[in-house]
């Protein structure tokens, strides 16, 4: 459980070029709060690996808090459009079940609120006017607490806050999305068979051509020394346009 190690003070997080506590992103944080990601492109969650181990990082800080230890993973979804874009094991998305694969937006809706995500992610720079079962956006606009728009390349348009880190274990859970093979070498040892085996299925998952856009990207990020990606937040209609 590779989220476990991970502390508030691991990150760093800033709104207009000022340092903010990281919690003070998920605003009435509750042990129940379920984080969800939309992925719409191969290696497309690598853009938005700070906020999920923010998200990770409040999760166990809340339990600790309150005296609850932290005996499983957390609750943490990821949402598949359209293909497989890349194993989210090294993110701590487990059981497998804890990565769901759809093809439409109702599908994607639908199954955000069967996991009863209250924080999400989506991706920038789709513009769906698809309509939706009323049932389905009401449950949604009644759970989620708090959306998140994120970019691929990790860097969004008019961003209005931002995350940095410079622990290894962030640079390396990014490269075990991106990388499979690499993870395979270096993290499955003692590992049962059945990881082992999930892992080698889905090693084609991202094309080596995609996978070097995003090796490069974390390349120039280990030069600099830390992790840097920058987001939004949204509305409903936001999320909704972009399932």
């Amino acid at each position: 459980m590779r989220s476990r190690k991970l502390r508030i003070d691991d990150l760093g997080a800033a709104v207009g070029g000022m340092d903010i506590p990281v919690q003070d992103l998920f605003p009435h944080f509750h042990r129940y709060d379920r984080l969800g990601i939309v992925i719409r492109q191969s290696a497309g969650a690598v853009g938005a690996s700070l906020l999920i181990e923010a998200f990770q990082a409040t999760y166990f800080a809340h339990r600790r808090a309150i005296g609850l230890d932290a005996v499983h993973y957390p609750e943490m979804y990821a949402f598949h459009v359209g293909g497989r874009h890349g194993d989210m094991r090294m993110f701590d998305f487990e059981p497998m079940r804890k990565e769901v694969f759809v093809d439409t937006p109702e599908e994607t809706l639908a199954a955000v609120n069967q996991c009863g995500v209250t924080r999400i992610l989506i991706p920038e720079n789709k513009n769906s006017k698809k309509s939706y079962r009323w049932e389905e956006t009401g449950a949604a606009k009644d759970r989620i607490k708090s959306v998140f728009v994120y970019s691929p390349t990790g860097m969004v348009q008019a961003p209005q806050f931002s995350l940095r880190s410079e622990l290894k274990i962030a640079f390396d859970s990014v490269l075990g999305v991106i990388d499979p093979q690499h993870t395979l070498e270096a993290h499955t040892a003692g590992e049962t068979p059945f990881w082992r085996d999930t892992l080698l299925a889905r090693l084609g998952e991202i094309p080596p051509s995609e996978q070097s856009a995003a090796r490069a990207r974390l390349e120039m990020s280990r030069a600099n020394g830390h992790l840097t990606e920058s987001y939004r937040t949204a509305d409903m209609k936001t999320l909704l346009a972009c399932l």
